[in-house]
């Protein structure tokens, strides 16, 4: 009898702690996507993915066919192409630190 009432008391106060009339926090971040959701996002980068790779990729024989008629080397060319791709790569870390979301 003693403990069923400690246990009746104790899932009270629990309750009570627990419900003290405000709303519980939201919660963000990936696991708390639906898998709809989450599928849909994994496209959605995939997508951007394979754009970002052909806006890279095409202009890139026009790029050293036109280095050539300024007077580059092949050498230059690459070396310029590569310093484009090294900016990328450096700065990819820094990207979610600027634009955070909340």
């Amino acid at each position: 009898m003693e403990q069923e009432t400690e246990s009746k008391n104790s899932t009270e106060e629990r309750s009570r702690l627990l419900d003290n009339g405000s709303k519980p926090e939201p919660q963000y971040g990936f696991n708390t996507k639906t898998k709809a959701q989450e599928t849909a996002i994994l496209c959605l980068l995939l997508v951007l993915s394979a754009i970002s790779l052909c806006i890279d990729l095409i202009p890139l024989p026009f790029f050293t066919h036109e280095a050539k008629k300024r007077g580059l080397t092949e050498t230059q060319a690459g070396i310029i192409i590569s310093c484009y791709d090294l900016a990328r790569f450096v700065s990819a870390p820094l990207c979610p630190t600027i634009v955070s979301i909340p």
